[in-house]
């Protein structure tokens, strides 16, 4: 990522259903958590690997977890207190709520994403 003219440099080792990334179906837009600040959604352009968008989400303690369910138009990303946030990819509007007492982040995402969480 160059921060400093929004564009994604490493477009081409991403694969969906790596813990912080998710890729859509047709592999044109990458959707991965701001993990340095603002704890928006960032939305890539693969094909010219560009920023698209940022869409707050509430969370600000680090996400770093996301699912994407595409034809939902929605993305659910979790940060390290245990906080999920259910993004809506239209609206770009979001509902945050704590799911947990004790933090848990990427493991819980990962066991909704691919089945049972990794030992």
């Amino acid at each position: 990522m160059d921060a400093v003219n929004d564009v994604f440099l490493s477009a081409n080792n991403l694969t969906s259903g790596k813990i912080g990334v998710q890729v859509s179906a047709d592999g044109s837009k990458a959707y991965l958590p701001d993990t340095c600040g603002t704890g928006n959604l960032l939305v890539f352009d693969l094909k010219t690997n560009t920023l698209l968008d940022s869409i707050p989400t509430g969370l600000t303690n680090e996400p770093s977890a996301i699912v994407l369910l595409e034809n939902a138009g929605r993305v659910f990303m979790v940060d390290e207190t245990g906080t999920i946030s259910d993004v809506n990819l239209n609206t770009r509007s979001h509902l945050a709520f704590p799911i947990s007492a004790t933090p848990f982040g990427g493991i819980f995402a990962s066991s909704i994403a691919t089945g049972p969480a990794p030992q």
